[in-house]
């Protein structure tokens, strides 16, 4: 009997959907890719999307894994999208843009520039030093001089537009994480989490840099989409992204608040105003993130302070709220409602996640002074009648064998003025069991 060449009855589009709920099984797309060549391309774009490169010999492998896949005709290079960054040495001799023999750049960059489509790069577990200005450091780097020359862009990324700085990469001096921003001068996307600087700076940042001072206004750093966990040098950090190389046209922010050392939750507010009003003109989307704890109570400062009502362009408006329920007091009890009434008629979703620790099983709603957001929300729907209410309440359940508490009809209840006048709302209930076995619940959805 003569073998039989499988056919595709389905168009190509419709397979591409099928090998689609494939993306979380590796080893089912393999298989794929090496049954039938129209499905090569739908598969490697799932295989090849995010990869890691950790240590100069894996970054070797997959150079060698590039080559030969494009002398074979079945190039892998143009799928890949976010590369991650692990266990590498970016050290750079600043006044001369020269590489030390400790540093891994070079090779990074015969790797790095085979890939055209790379539009993320995530830094993890990466030593940076910029060198000679920083080996005897006394104070900040570029309090006693800059470079020579400006710098350049590390690797030749042409698409790159976000670039994410993990907490495992602690800086030297807040000098080290302007000078490697600015080393990526297309990323438009800056995602900064749980930064650390082992010497903090001077109180003032230094001046402009010799090569941007005459420099033209369309060829700056422009920043868009800013990302990040505020830190001990948070506010000399806004300071250098408003100066060249740099220049900030925000439109989306996302601020996460957490207890800091030596900070105040009142500088940390301080700062976020700043950046606030310097985004009041471009500002499309913001995103609040904040962790209820006994010893740090940002949210009271935050609802006097915050008046969003001068985003004349803010159309998204994210808030979420972590609390323990084992905490003595309620940050969000009366001053939450405040913060939300303060918002401009161009608002048109207005998400509110509110995540309880450890909370018991019979909790229902969010401790939260329901009477006055039922009437921030009527103010709302009055004001901007389009305003959709986007909630998630996550609840972690004791007991491993624990139910969703039902929230919906409680909810109902509690906004009833809102949703009498017409406001929208959706409702998402998830949860997880604590401790052994832990595991996450099946979301209810409701639109109330």
């Amino acid at each position: 009997m003569e073998a039989r060449t499988l056919r595709l009855v389905l168009p190509p589009e419709l397979w591409d959907h099928v090998v689609d709920n494939l993306s979380s099984d590796r080893p089912s797309l393999g298989a794929c890719g090496l049954t039938q060549r129209a499905w090569v391309a739908s598969t490697r774009r799932h295989l090849f999307h995010d990869i890691i490169l950790k240590g100069t010999a894996r970054c070797e492998q997959f150079r060698e894994l590039i080559i030969a896949s494009s002398s074979t005709g079945t190039g892998i290079a143009r799928y890949v999208c976010d590369v991650m960054l692990k266990d590498v040495c970016l050290h750079v001799h600043v006044s001369r843009l020269e590489y030390p023999n400790t540093s891994d750049v070079p090779l990074l960059e015969k790797t790095l520039s085979l890939l055209p489509n790379v539009d993320c790069l995530c830094l993890w577990d990466v030593d940076v030093q910029w060198w000679e200005v920083l080996t005897a450091r006394t104070g900040d780097a570029l309090d006693g001089g800059y470079p020579d020359l400006p710098l350049q862009s590390l690797f030749t990324l042409p698409r790159l537009q976000t670039l994410y700085v993990s907490p495992c990469v602690a800086f030297d001096s807040l000098s080290d994480l302007v000078l490697l921003l600015a080393a990526f001068p297309q990323a438009s996307s800056l995602q900064l989490h749980d930064l650390s600087v082992k010497h903090p700076g001077p109180a003032r940042w230094p001046p402009l840099l010799p090569w941007n001072r005459n420099v033209d206004h369309e060829s700056l750093i422009c920043i868009r989409n800013l990302c990040v966990t505020t830190f001990r040098e948070m506010a000399r950090l806004r300071s250098a992204l408003r100066q060249p190389p740099f220049r900030c046209a925000l439109q989306k922010l996302s601020w996460t608040f957490r207890p800091i050392h030596f900070v105040e939750p009142e500088e940390d507010v301080d700062t976020l105003m700043d950046v606030l009003r310097d985004a009041e003109s471009t500002l499309e989307e913001l995103k609040i993130i904040c962790i209820a704890q006994s010893n740090f109570d940002v949210f009271p400062a935050l609802s006097t302070r915050m008046d969003l009502s001068l985003q004349s362009r803010l159309r998204i408006l994210r808030v979420h709220l972590l609390y323990a329920m084992e905490a003595t007091s309620n940050p969000y009890q009366m001053s939450f409602p405040v913060c939300l009434s303060r918002t401009p008629t161009s608002l048109r979703a207005l998400h509110l996640d509110i995540q309880l620790s450890t909370s018991p099983d019979n909790t229902t709603l969010p401790p939260l002074d329901w009477s006055s957001l039922d009437d921030t929300l009527t103010l709302l729907h009055k004001k901007n009648p389009s305003l959709v209410v986007y909630m998630r309440f996550d609840y972690g359940l004791l007991r491993q064998n624990g139910r969703l508490p039902e929230a919906a009809q409680p909810l109902r209840s509690q906004i009833s003025s809102a949703l009498r006048v017409g406001l929208r709302v959706r409702l998402v209930v998830g949860g997880y069991t604590c401790g052994r076995g832990h595991s996450v619940l099946q979301d209810k959805l409701y639109w109330l």
